[in-house]
C-alpha cells in the first residue's frame, strides 16, 4: 500500500515563491486544503459577510483584502475579478471543482467523457460550461463559508442589479455596481419623475439632483433640458423612508390578525403588497370551502373558537383584581418557549404557519377533508348539463323560457369558475404567503434598524443593503417655484411627493410636507 503525502498549497506554505505541481513518486498526492493562517481564514469569513450584508462593491473588497497585507495565490494584489472567483469558488464549502477553464489543443473534458476541442476553441482560453466542470463528490474539509452566508451571498449575485444602456454595438444590459459613497446610501435608487433619470448623489452637500440635468449642464444645453435642477436632501428623504416603513409594519401587523370574515375586506382596503392579497384571498377560499362543502366541520372549529375566546376573557377578568404571579413562576412555565422563540426570531426563522388557533384548526380540517378528485368529478357533471342547456337552447319555445335558460346559464357558470379555483390547495397558498410576509415583516424590522444604527462605513453600506431588500426604487416629484434666478432659498422647483415602490408589490405615495419640500435645497449655476 502506498502512503498519500499532503502538499498544501502555495498561499499557505510557498508564498512568493514559484512552485512547480509535480511529485516525485506516484504514491504521492497533491491536494488542496484550507491554510492554517487564521487572519486568512477570518478575512475570508469576512468577505463573504460584508458582501451578503453591506452594498459593497468587488473593488472595495479587493482594497479591503489588500490593506490586510492579503494577497492572491500569486502574490499579487487582489483585483476586483479575483473577488468575483471567490464568491462563487464551491471550495469555501469543502468541495473544490476543477476545469473551471480550459486551454487544450486536441481534447477537452465534459460532461459525458473527453471530447476533441472544436477547431475555433484551439489553444484559446475559454470558460468551461458549467456542466462539463469537475466537481468533488465528497467534503474534503470543513467549510471555511456556513451555508446561510453562502446562499445569501448566492443570492445577491444572481439579483444583481441591471441597467440597460447604448453602446456602439448596440443596447447592452450591464450590472449595476454597489455604492462607491456609502454615506449616500440611496444612490442609484431615487429617480427624478419628471424625466425618469437616476438621480445624481452629491456628497459635499448630502443630496440628490436631477441626472438629465446635471447631464445638459456638463453640456452646455441647459435651455434644452426638461428638467429643473429638482435637488432634495438625504435628511428629507430618510424621514419619508422612516414614515413608510412605519406604516408598511403596522399594515402587515394588522393584516396578519386572525380573520374576521365580516372584516376580511375591510382590513385588506388600501393594501399595496400583492402578497398579503393573496394570504388573504387564500383564507377567503379556505374558509370558504370549509363553510359550504363540510359545514359541520366548520361549525364545530367555529364553536371551539368561541369556548376558547371566552376562556381567555374569563381568565382576563379574573386576573383583573389579582396581585399578579409569584417572582419566577412565569419563567419557570413559559422559559424554555420564550427562549426558542427569541432564538428563532433572531435566526429570523418565523412560524411556518399563523400561530392563530383558528386559522391553524381550519388549515388542519382543510388539509383532512380536501379532495381533488370530488371536486374534478363535480366539475364534470357541471360541464355535461352545461352543454345539454346549450344543444336545447334553440328549442325552447318562448322568450320566458330562454330568459330562465339565461338564468341556469349564469348560474352553472359562476359555480364553475369557483370550482376551477378549489384544485388549488388553498392551505398551501396561506401558507406559502404567510412566510413570505413573515420575511417581509423581517426585511421591514431590518431597515428600521440599519436606519437608526451608528455611522461608519460599514454601518451604511448594512443600511443600504437592508433598504434595497425592500425598496427598489423611489420616485420623487417636483413642481415648478416659479422663482428665476439663483441663490439661498430661490430654488426654481420643490418636492411634492415621494413614492416608495416595494421589492414586491405597488408604490406607496407620500404627499411631502411644504415646510420642508426641498430640504433647504439651493439653485445655483454650478451643481
Amino acid at each position: 500500500e502506498g502512503r498519500a503525502s499532503v502538499h498544501y498549497g502555495r498561499t499557505e506554505r510557498f508564498d512568493g515563491k514559484e512552485v512547480a505541481y509535480r511529485t516525485s513518486k506516484d504514491t504521492q498526492v497533491m491536494r488542496i486544503v484550507p491554510t492554517r493562517d487564521k487572519a486568512k481564514l477570518a478575512a475570508v469569513k469576512g468577505l463573504f459577510d460584508r458582501y451578503a450584508t453591506e452594498a459593497v462593491t468587488f473593488f472595495g473588497l479587493a482594497k479591503w483584502l489588500n490593506e490586510l497585507g492579503i494577497r492572491n495565490s500569486f502574490g499579487q494584489l487582489f483585483q476586483s475579478r479575483d473577488i468575483a472567483k471567490m464568491l462563487t469558488d464551491e471550495a469555501y464549502l469543502g468541495y473544490p471543482t476543477f476545469s473551471k477553464r480550459r486551454s487544450g489543443r486536441f481534447h477537452r473534458h465534459t460532461a459525458n467523457g473527453i471530447a476533441p476541442v472544436e477547431r475555433e476553441l484551439r489553444d484559446k482560453n475559454t470558460t468551461t460550461d458549467p456542466a462539463d466542470v469537475i466537481r468533488t463528490a465528497t467534503r474534503l474539509f470543513e467549510p471555511l463559508v456556513d451555508s446561510e452566508t453562502w446562499e445569501g451571498v448566492q443570492h445577491k449575485l444572481r439579483h444583481r442589479p441591471k441597467k440597460i444602456i447604448k453602446g456602439k454595438t448596440g443596447i447592452l444590459e450591464v450590472m449595476v455596481n454597489g455604492l462607491k459613497n456609502p454615506s449616500l446610501f440611496l444612490a442609484g435608487v431615487a429617480v427624478c419623475v419628471g424625466c425618469g433619470a437616476t438621480m445624481v448623489a452629491r456628497s459635499d452637500r448630502m443630496e440628490y439632483y436631477c441626472g438629465t440635468w446635471d447631464k445638459h449642464r456638463t453640456r452646455g444645453t441647459l435651455a434644452e433640458c426638461p428638467c429643473e435642477r429638482n435637488g432634495v436632501r438625504q435628511a428629507v428623504l430618510e424621514k419619508y423612508i422612516g414614515k413608510y416603513l412605519d406604516e408598511t409594519g403596522r399594515r402587515l401587523e394588522l393584516l396578519t390578525r386572525r380573520p374576521d370574515g365580516s372584516h376580511l375586506t375591510d382590513r385588506l382596503e388600501g393594501q399595496e403588497a400583492e402578497a398579503w392579497e393573496a394570504y388573504a384571498a387564500g383564507v377567503t377560499q379556505l374558509i370558504g370551502y370549509l363553510a359550504t362543502h363540510h359545514p359541520d366541520e366548520y361549525n364545530t372549529i367555529r364553536r371551539e373558537d368561541a369556548a376558547r375566546r371566552a376562556e381567555d376573557e374569563e381568565e382576563v377578568r379574573a386576573g383583573a383584581g389579582s396581585k399578579g404571579a409569584k417572582p419566577g413562576s412565569l419563567a419557570a412555565r413559559y422559559g424554555k418557549t420564550l427562549d426558542e422563540a427569541v432564538d428563532k426570531a433572531l435566526k429570523g426563522d418565523g412560524p411556518k404557519e399563523p400561530p392563530d388557533p383558528f386559522l391553524q384548526d381550519c388549515l388542519a380540517a382543510y388539509r383532512r377533508l380536501f379532495d381533488p378528485s370530488a371536486v374534478a368529478g363535480e366539475l364534470s357533471r357541471l360541464d355535461t348539463e352545461h352543454t345539454a342547456l346549450v344543444d336545447q337552447w334553440s328549442q325552447l319555445p318562448t322568450p320566458g323560457a330562454k330568459q330562465k335558460a339565461k338564468r341556469k346559464f349564469e348560474e352553472l357558470e359562476a359555480h364553475m369558475v369557483e370550482l376551477r379555483r378549489q384544485p388549488e390547495d388553498a392551505a398551501e397558498v396561506v401558507t406559502a404567503h404567510w412566510r413570505e410576509m413573515n420575511s417581509l415583516s423581517l426585511a421591514i424590522t431590518n431597515a428600521v434598524v440599519a436606519l437608526k444604527s451608528e455611522a461608519g462605513a460599514e454601518a451604511m453600506r448594512r443600511r443600504a443593503e437592508a433598504l434595497r431588500g425592500l425598496i427598489c426604487k423611489i420616485e420623487c416629484q417636483f413642481a415648478p417655484t416659479g422663482k428665476s434666478g439663483g441663490g439661498r432659498g430661490n430654488a426654481r422647483s420643490k418636492l411634492i411627493s415621494v413614492t416608495f415602490h416595494p421589492v414586491a408589490g405597488t408604490g406607496t405615495i407620500m404627499v411631502v410636507d411644504g415646510s420642508e419640500s426641498n430640504g433647504r435645497e439651493r439653485s445655483y449655476g454650478k451643481p
